[in-house]
């Protein structure tokens, strides 16, 4: 056990941790940048932290405002009863998937709806305070599916050349998501040729100059056109893992050559492989 926040937890606990896991914490925490600065202490080099936060979707976010206006004191669950009547009209006009929040167990009305803190931030938000602390986006789960949904007909080129994280803030900024699952590392180290590696989220198949892709855990399936030149650039990719040196310099001789890198990158298909 230790405080995210305690400027020693590091020293105690260690800083050689690959991955660091922080999920429905940093929503409730007044300081979630200390938070943050923390947690990069505790990181081996190379490591990544998976951050598991409220969006600006999240029901609470109007819903708390909502209560207010019928007299109820948001900040810690007095009434449950009165909280409940509330919450059934609530339910009755809101036709979505959030499930019904009148029949939620007493625990998550004290802890989602009534409490005495909430961060229900935007992407741009926690993205924000990551980069305050030296942290840089390298996914969202809610990236894949929604570029997908945007490169339909070609819709996404207003998109392009956005990095990573500014993508999906824009994505975010369109239809505000009610948690974030966000990949953090450390802010790449800048000069030199880009490294990239390929993540393994997807399996390949390359047959009559067409790519398919098929990413299980993140449900997305796609196939796209590749040169003769393209496909033997990742073939090598997909064989060495790391992008060998002058890979990435062979994409960016031309325009359709670093689009495609950079839908790969935000596709989650190929990430930086160097970080501080």
């Amino acid at each position: 056990m230790g405080d995210l926040t305690d400027a020693r937890l590091a020293e105690k606990l260690g800083g050689d941790f690959d991955l660091i896991t922080c999920h429905g914490v940093l929503s409730y925490t007044p300081q979630p940048g200390r938070a943050l600065k923390t947690m990069a202490g505790c990181l081996a080099k190379g490591g990544a932290l998976y951050l598991g936060v409220n969006g600006a979707g999240h029901p609470a976010t109007a819903l708390r405002p909502w209560l207010e206006k019928f007299g109820v004191a948001v900040d810690t669950l007095r009434d449950e009863r009165r909280v409940r009547e509330l919450l059934r009209l609530w339910d009755a006009l809101h036709d979505d998937d959030l499930g019904e929040l009148a029949t939620m167990p007493a625990s998550y009305l004290a802890s989602d709806v009534c409490g005495a803190w909430f961060n229900n931030w935007s992407l741009a938000q926690w993205r924000a305070e990551a980069r305050r602390t030296g942290w840089e986006v390298a996914g969202t789960a809610i990236l894949p599916a929604a570029l997908r949904l945007a490169m339909e007909g070609d819709r996404h080129a207003p998109l392009y050349p956005a990095g990573v994280g500014e993508l999906a803030e824009r994505l975010d900024d369109v239809r505000p998501a009610g948690f974030h699952r966000i990949m953090l590392r450390r802010a790449l180290r800048r000069g030199g040729e880009p490294s990239l590696r390929w993540t393994g989220l997807y399996t390949v198949r390359v047959k009559a100059g067409v790519a398919r892709f098929f990413a299980g855990a993140l449900s997305v399936r796609f196939e796209t056109n590749l040169t003769t030149r393209e496909a033997a650039l990742l073939a090598i990719l997909l064989e060495e893992k790391m992008a060998p040196t002058g890979w990435v310099e062979a994409w960016m001789r031309s325009k359709s050559g670093r689009r495609r890198l950079w839908e790969w990158a935000a596709l989650g298909m190929v990430a930086g492989g160097d970080s501080d």
